[in-house]
């Protein structure tokens, strides 16, 4: 994807109090698969990808339920 893609998801999630974000620090590492985290801002709480093993179509199809008013799981 290309950023402005990532950026329009970016926008996305903060409309729903929500982050995500890309690690690189020590990529495949056990702990750290340096794919993406998406956390609620407000509780600073992860929701998926705890060990950044999300893909962006990860985040899109997360972000789609909240914006379709169905509860996210």
């Amino acid at each position: 994807m290309s950023n402005r893609e990532v950026n329009r998801l970016r926008r996305l999630a903060k409309k729903h109090d929500l982050r995500f974000f890309k690690s690189t620090w020590r990529r495949n590492s056990p702990d750290n698969l340096g794919g993406y985290q998406l956390i609620y801002i407000s509780s600073n709480t992860v929701i998926d990808g705890d060990r950044f093993d999300m893909k962006v179509a990860d985040v899109e199809r997360r972000l789609s339920v909240l914006t379709q008013g169905a509860p996210a799981v």
